[in-house]
């Protein structure tokens, strides 16, 4: 990995020369540059980048300290990077998403992207009494108690990330390369574990960073740091510190509670063989998958599938929405829209590795807190899962499994094979009410391409005599109330083949014959 290291950290050169900007190679050496040219903007790597264990599958965060005014800044890196014309809004105050090509690099790496920080240098700020080596420390010390202004929290919040990277970078060095080995072998058991997913606000490089780096810290400088055996006795103490969400934090505490079984069965802390019992880099996915199902008595399966007709929307929809979806169930959102409030523990943990085929996605979640689900709470979450799908051509349904249907479900992602298809294998709440509303019926019939050449009819009751039911076909079916001939969905009660009038759906009876149920 040290030539992608090395090939992105050349590409970022590259790419500040082009802006005209000084690149801050961290960690400082002797020869540094001086901190003397103009304009000033200064460019820091950040996190795994900066201290040279960047891996693939990891975000690059770069922060740009400048002399620009904000909207000046934005332009000149638009006008740089041929954006002009472009749309180059701000995810957020102060950060901006790039391209790959923006740091030459053709083929964009999976699942990583390039994030540029803005802060502004204070203008009041003297940079000639920085053009020493300990200029950089000194600079970002300086800034970082300068920039008071209560309108810019963001300008401080980069400033620090820069100002921890070269904390980060020059206390790991006189240890460099065996924490550079730790961080690698432990990237590859949380990895195997499931326990790295920045869409699902797991771990992901830089938490990992931040918390072997708060854990061991004391260690740096004594000859024998036992980084790996620290790690596992103190870690847990520096989640929230390190960033870590809700969901990341039930996951690892989890982990480690199996781990800390294993070190203790193997003589304990006090020597290095009880975390060698780990075995961190010969885990393989199928055992953490077995891990992540020992530790959990029930489990529910939310079972995606879509039938977009725009390849875009299907594959966003398979992948990013659904992972957003998920984010949300495990950091709490059923407890924060029933109880008003942010859940202190997540209920569920996901195994982040999908399962599925085409046009059909599956992802199994842990109950945390030991018991089994019940009826309502599997409801509950269904009805959730309905009103994330309203505006969307697809469904999620929530369904309870079990243990050994679970561990079926499994296949390695590195192997070239498919999964179980997720439909057949998982299994049906025996006691839930749950049926999918009209309106998800009504965008299954009409998008779906299994369903598309048929032609269907809606019956729905008299607004005078209840008994009678009336017919329309679905395609003349109005959907905004303020239309003619609009009939709200409470009065719907079956739809059916017109063919042969064979019924696919009814309220009354709790029938669903639309598929994927």
């Amino acid at each position: 990995m040290a030539a992608t290291d090395e090939i992105i950290s050349a590409s970022i050169r590259t790419f500040c020369e082009t802006l005209h900007a000084h690149y801050v190679k961290l960690p400082i050496q002797d020869g540094s540059e001086p901190l003397t040219m103009r304009p000033q903007r200064y460019i820091f790597s950040t996190s795994t980048l900066a201290a040279g264990i960047w891996l693939p599958g990891d975000d690059v965060h770069l922060v740009c300290i400048t002399e620009d005014r904000k909207q000046i800044f934005w332009s000149i890196v638009a006008e740089t990077l041929g954006l002009e014309g472009q749309e180059t809004k701000e995810l957020s105050p102060g950060i901006m998403k790039l391209a790959w090509t923006a740091l030459g690099i053709e083929k964009a790496l999976q699942n990583t992207a390039v994030y540029l920080h803005y802060a502004l240098l204070p203008p009041d700020l003297a940079i000639k009494d920085f053009a020493r080596k300990d200029a950089v420390p000194n600079l970002l010390e300086t800034i970082r108690y300068s920039t008071s202004d209560r309108k810019t929290p963001y300008m401080r919040k980069h400033v620090e990330v820069a100002r921890r990277a070269v904390h980060i970078t020059s206390t790991t060095q006189p240890q460099r390369s065996q924490f550079r080995s730790a961080y690698h072998q432990l990237y590859t058991w949380a990895r195997s574990t499931g326990l790295l997913s920045q869409a699902l606000e797991l771990l992901n490089g830089d938490t990992l960073l931040e918390l072997l780096f708060r854990a061991c810290e004391p260690c740096m400088t004594i000859e024998n740091p036992r980084f790996l055996t620290t790690f596992f006795r103190e870690s847990s103490t520096y989640l929230e510190a390190a960033g870590v969400r809700p969901h990341g934090i039930s996951a690892f505490l989890q982990v480690l509670q199996q781990c800390d079984r294993i070190i203790v069965r193997h003589g304990g802390y006090e020597s290095d063989e009880g975390v060698a019992a780990l075995d961190l880099e010969r885990t393989t996915l199928g055992g953490g998958f077995g891990l992540f199902l020992d530790s959990y008595e029930d489990f529910l399966v939310l079972d995606l599938e879509t039938w977009a007709k725009n390849p875009h929307d299907r594959a966003h929809f398979q992948s990013e929405g659904f992972l957003e979806i998920i984010k949300h169930l495990c950091n709490g959102a059923l407890s924060e829209r029933e109880n008003g409030c942010d859940a202190s523990t997540t209920l569920y943990r996901a195994w982040p590795y999908l399962f599925g085929e085409e046009g059909s996605k599956l992802c199994i979640l842990g109950v945390c807190d030991g018991r089994p689900l019940t009826t309502d709470e599997v409801d509950s979450a269904q009805t959730w899962l309905a009103s994330c799908c309203e505006s969307k051509e697809g469904r999620i349904e929530a369904k309870r499994t079990t243990k050994e249907i679970a561990r079926a479900l499994f296949k390695d992602p590195k192997r070239n094979d498919s999964s179980t298809s997720p439909t057949s294998a998982a299994q049906e709440p025996a006691s839930s009410s749950y049926l999918r509303p009209f309106s998800q019926i009504q965008s299954r019939l009409r998008w779906d391409p299994a369903h598309l050449s048929t032609p269907y009819e809606v019956g729905y009751e008299d607004r005078f005599d209840k008994s009678n039911l009336i017919w329309r076909n679905l395609e003349q079916w109005a959907k905004a109330t303020e239309d003619e001939d609009f009939v709200p969905e409470s009065r719907v009660r079956t739809v059916r083949r017109v063919e042969d009038k064979y019924v696919v759906w009814d309220r009354e009876k709790r029938v669903d014959r639309t598929g994927g149920v």
